[in-house]
Order: structure tokens, then sequence, then C-alpha cells
């Protein structure tokens, strides 16, 4: 896990330092930026040990994401976007997803200042879930994978903007740290995760 937390931090780093320079390297572009910040309903689904141990929950999610933008034409603009969600079980079952996405986006600029943004890419996260049995179970994992976000930002040209928006997140790992009553183990056991995130948020714009 600390491995993909030092890439996270590594990445992050390297876009915050893009967006501090953007204006100098794209000086012939107008430049668009924001800050969001959404909630909204994920449907988590996990599977350990090829199938051996599964789950599916409904989970409630909040994050921040953050666009930037240059402007190629009134119509179409190019750049990149940063995204963290944090999902927890609604029912209260264990289940947990905390996931970072990079990726490079685009976005277009429609008619009645409605801008529609298009994002793909890399995607680090970690999960977690509890089993029900005989003996009390949490897994924990982390893992690397795809995923995309699909936006409508309406007001577009306002300060304030409300979005809705659409994310899908796919993670693949080989380790997970298995604690049975309170006893950790690392394992070897493939994982993979996948959340489907439905939002709605509010966008500052800059």
């Amino acid at each position: 896990m600390r491995k993909i937390c030092a890439l996270a931090f590594c990445l992050a780093f390297l876009f915050a330092s893009g967006t501090a320079y953007a204006k100098s390297w794209y000086e012939n572009l107008s430049y668009e930026g924001d800050v969001q910040l959404t909630a909204g309903y994920s449907y988590f689904s996990a599977s350990l040990d090829n199938g051996e141990y599964k789950k599916a929950s409904n989970n409630f999610i909040v994050g921040l994401e953050n666009h930037n933008f240059w402007c190629v034409t009134d119509f179409f603009f190019f750049g990149f976007m940063e995204s963290v969600d944090l999902g927890v079980d609604c029912a209260e079952e264990g289940s947990m997803s905390l996931t970072f996405l990079f990726a490079p986006a685009v976005g277009f600029h429609i008619n009645y200042d409605i801008d529609i943004n298009l994002a793909f890419g890399p995607v680090l996260g970690i999960g977690a879930l509890s089993v029900d049995g005989t003996e009390d179970i949490d897994f924990s994992w982390d893992g690397i994978g795809c995923g995309a976000d699909l936006q409508v930002k309406f007001f577009s040209n306002h300060l304030f903007s409300p979005v809705l928006g659409f994310a899908w997140s796919h993670l693949i790992g080989d380790e997970a740290t298995m604690e049975i009553n309170g006893h950790d183990e690392d394992v070897d056991m493939k994982s993979a995760t996948d959340v489907f995130k439905v939002y709605a948020g509010l966008s500052l714009n800059f």
C-alpha cells in the first residue's frame, strides 16, 4: 500500500507543477480550470482470490476533482484532470474504496452555456471489505487500473457551476492483507475491483 500512496503523491506533485507553469507553456492558448466538490452514489464490487471471496455493496461517495484545460477553439479544449473519491458502505457492512484518477481530458462547449468533459486514464486505489462467517475476516488491498469520468457542467462561464456526472474505476492487484479476529497477515491474492459512481457537485471555475 505504501508504493501506491508514494506513486499517488508523485503524480499529484507532477500535475500540480504542470498547472503552475501551464500559461508559460501554452502562451497562445487561453486557460480554464476548476475545482469541484462532488457527492453521490457508487456501486462497489470486489472479487478476491479468483472469486473465493466476493462482495457488492451500495456506497455513499464523496470526491474532489480538478480540471485544467487549454482552449483550442470556442468549441474544443484539452488538458488533464485529477480526482480522488472516497466511498463508504451505506449499510455499514464494511466495504470501502479510495481511488485516485489521473487522466488526459477533453472538453466541448455547446450551446446554452453547457460544457461536456470526458477523461480516461490510469487509476490507483485502495479497497476493503468484511466477510461474514464463522470467523470475522477483513480484507484490505491496493491496486492499479484504469478509469473514466464523464460530466456535464451547467453555466460554465460563471464563477460557480453545478455538475452532473458518471465515473468508473477498475482496479487489479496481487496482494492483500487478511485480518482474522484481529490478526493481520499479508497474503498473495489476486483482486479485481470495480466502482461505478453517479454524482452531482459544485464547481469553482477560474
